[in-house]
C-alpha cells in the first residue's frame, strides 16, 4: 500500500509530494525522487510586498450623552414624540465616511453587573410597548434618538455611552459585520474593545 509524504522547503512556498513505497523493494525508484526533492527544497521563492499594519481606515469614538443633553421632539401622545441628542464636531466622521464608508454604533449598558454593548438600531421590549434606540449621522455630526411605541417616551435620566465605529470606504460593508456584537466586531476589525 502506498502513501504520500509532503516535503516542504525552508522557504515555505515550494513543495514536493513523494509517493512512499517499501524502501527495500524500491530503493532505486526513490533515488531520483529524493534528488528532485533536494533540488526543489533549495528553490528561491519571492515574497510579495509588505502589507500595511494596523487599522488606519477604522476608528472608534466613545461618546457619552448626559441626561441634560437630550431634547424633546414632538409632543407626548403624538407619533413624532421622541428624545434626541445630537453630538457635533466629530472630526473622525468625515464626509468620505458619511457618504461612502460604514458607521456602526453600540449602546453601552450594564446587565447583571457586566458591561454589554448593544448594536443600534435596537428595540427594547416592555410589557405594554417597545422602546426604539436609533442613530443618524452626517459629516461631523451624529444623533441618537429614543422613542417609545406608546408615544409617551420618558426622557433618559442617566448618562449613556455609545461606541461609534467609523470605517473608511465600502470594502467592509457587510450585513454580517453590522449584526456582530461589539466585541466580535472589534476582534474582526483588529481593534481593542
Amino acid at each position: 500500500m502506498a502513501s504520500y509524504v509532503l516535503f516542504k522547503s525552508g522557504h515555505g512556498l515550494c513543495y514536493l509530494v513523494v509517493k512512499q513505497f517499501n524502501i527495500m523493494k524500491h530503493l532505486f525508484a526513490l533515488a531520483p525522487m529524493a534528488l528532485a526533492g533536494l533540488i526543489l527544497s533549495s528553490c528561491e521563492c519571492s515574497e510579495g510586498p509588505a502589507g500595511s499594519n494596523g487599522n488606519a481606515n477604522v476608528r472608534r469614538v466613545d461618546i457619552t450623552v448626559n441626561s441634560g443633553d437630550w431634547s424633546e421632539q414632538g409632543s407626548a401622545g403624538q407619533s413624532d414624540h421622541a428624545w434626541v441628542a445630537v453630538v457635533t464636531n466629530i472630526e473622525a466622521l468625515t464626509e468620505s465616511i458619511a457618504n461612502n464608508g460604514f458607521v456602526m454604533v453600540y449602546k453601552q449598558d450594564n446587565f447583571l453587573g457586566e458591561t454589554v454593548y448593544t448594536p443600534l438600531p435596537y428595540v427594547e421590549n416592555f410589557s405594554a410597548n417597545q422602546r426604539i434606540w436609533e442613530f443618524q449621522y452626517a459629516p461631523g455630526d451624529i444623533g441618537f434618538s429614543v422613542k417609545d411605541t406608546d408615544l409617551n417616551t420618558p426622557e433618559p435620566t442617566s448618562s449613556i455611552t455609545y461606541k461609534v465605529v467609523l470605517i473608511e470606504g465600502s470594502a467592509l460593508k457587510t450585513d454580517a459585520l453590522a449584526q456582530m456584537s461589539y466585541v466580535d466586531a472589534m476582534a474582526y476589525l483588529g481593534l481593542q474593545p
